[in-house]
């Protein structure tokens, strides 16, 4: 267990088993690390993927679902930041969890976060191969099945990571700019013509709306669409000053999705028109966004968005291959994993081992999907990237119980931190997160279209996975594998 005095931040330099490998320190300031954890949310792929799912089962609530999605972590982030005070570690749920409630529950935070990580990025890369394959027919008349175009993006992404981290913050940094900017101006757009019957909050923006019955779905879809705020602890190593980078870039990633999300579903419902939603619904709602952005910004820029898809799963990708090779590297360094994992780069400072073995693993997976003929986007995208929102409100809910755990224990000692940030900030954190939880599990098979058992079997890797890590911890803490100085 962690056993840190009262100020003392608790890194790689005071943990005497993990010196196999140090990432390199000062790369990221506030703005790449903001780039890659809003560029890890993908907003694009979620405005225009999630957009009829969200719309379908929320209605015109949608919008006061990210607006509470959105609170909810900035209440989790309240906590997590506080504890990235105090532990800087690339591991993050996995460190935070181990500093708080032991080596058992954080070995199995680790297993769990890495394959959800990992689950993500075989979706996105799947889809992303899907998008290219299409793209490529449509503007080149070239026909490349989407697993080879998925396995080329998978590769291309192991080799921007293996370079060093601010290489990929910058090229992130641009494709997502350039996504936001186009959004952003498709709203104005629709916004300055009055929508399709004028500007109004038709129930859309309404604390009432909380009590609707559709509230449970939209409020669902909206927390899906968080996913990757966290990450920004995964690079507290390598980020100038983390104690204060970490946290600015936090929140600045949960404030700028809540309200870019909250203000393009406003925007969409004003452009779709409130009479008219049902029966737009109704149809073929596959190119919803694409049709409004058709309607209202005009041709040219809507194949610039089209185009704007594929750039964002990309740098959705290149997010989700650094998270899941900074989990392996860091629970390698700590012994869960074989050492070799932990290697770490001497020129770019990277953890070289974990990247090639990350990527190999992904291309491997997009391959065997391939060969089962499974769909890229109606099977492999929902086998991989719902289960993971459960993953990540448990791992939330773990950090918060941790971070209560931690500060607590911190006794008589001068209380830097305020009573609201170790005592009532997780306390609410963990009755709000757990509440979300049961709402997405009851909502899940909405997300998935998917029984008990069929929801129970994509589940299934993140249960095995957890469990295996749990009692890799209990082996590890027999065998006294993790003495912290």
């Amino acid at each position: 267990m962690y056993t840190v005095g009262y100020g003392e931040r608790l890194s790689v330099s005071n943990i005497h088993s993990i010196e196999r490998g140090r990432l390199k320190q000062g790369s990221l300031g506030v703005r790449q690390l903001t780039f890659f954890v809003i560029a890890a949310a993908a907003p694009l792929t979620i405005l225009v993927g999630f957009t009829p799912l969200a719309l379908i089962y929320g209605g015109p609530i949608t919008a006061t679902g990210f607006v509470v999605a959105g609170c909810t972590y900035l209440l989790f982030s309240v906590i997590f930041t506080a504890m990235s005070r105090y532990v800087v570690n690339s591991g993050a749920f996995y460190s935070y969890i181990h500093a708080g409630l032991g080596i058992e529950p954080a070995a199995a935070a680790a297993v769990v976060a890495y394959l959800a990580y990992a689950m993500c990025q075989i979706g996105f890369c799947s889809v992303a191969g899907l998008f290219v394959a299409s793209a490529l027919t449509e503007f080149l008349g070239m026909h490349m099945p989407w697993y080879l175009c998925a396995a080329v993006l998978a590769l291309l992404s192991g080799m921007l990571s293996y370079r060093r981290v601010n290489v990929g913050a910058r090229v992130m940094g641009v494709l997502m700019l350039l996504e936001i900017g186009i959004m952003l101006w498709l709203a104005i757009c629709i916004l300055r013509v009055g929508g399709h019957e004028g500007l109004s909050n038709s129930g859309s923006l309404s604390l009432t709306g909380m009590l609707s019955p559709r509230f449970g779905a939209a409020y669902a879809c909206a927390l899906l669409a968080f996913v990757g705020f966290e990450q920004t602890a995964i690079y507290s190593e390598e980020a100038k000053d983390p104690t204060r980078t970490v946290m600015i870039a936090t929140y600045v990633a949960v404030i700028f999705l809540t309200v870019f999300y909250t203000v393009m579903f406003w925007a969409f419902y004003m452009g779709i028109g409130p009479s008219r939603l049902a029966t737009v619904l109704a149809g073929d709602v596959s190119r919803l966004v694409f049709d409004l952005a058709a309607g209202y910004i005009g041709k040219s820029l809507t194949q610039l968005l089209e185009l704007l898809v594929i750039t964002s799963f990309f740098a959705g990708v290149m997010a989700l291959q650094n998270a899941s090779t900074r989990y392996l590297f860091s629970v390698a360094r700590d012994g869960l994993l074989p050492p070799a994992l932990a290697r770490v780069s001497p020129t770019t400072g990277v953890p070289s081992v974990a990247t090639v073995s990350q990527t190999v693993l992904t291309v491997i997976a997009i391959l065997m999907f391939a060969a089962t003929g499974a769909d890229p986007y109606t099977q492999i995208l929902v086998w991989t990237n719902t289960p993971p929102l459960i993953a990540v409100l448990v791992l939330q809910a773990a950090t918060a119980a941790a971070g209560f755990c931690f500060f607590g224990r911190m006794g008589e000692q001068p209380r830097a931190v305020g009573i609201g940030t170790r005592v009532v900030a997780p306390v609410a954190a963990i009755l709000v997160l757990t509440g979300s939880l049961g709402t997405i599990l009851a909502n899940f098979g909405l997300l998935t279209g998917k029984g008990f058992w069929g929801n129970f079997a994509i589940l299934s890797p993140l249960i095995v996975g957890g469990l295996a890590g749990y009692l890799r911890g209990v082996v590890l803490r027999r065998r006294k594998c993790l003495e912290i100085a």
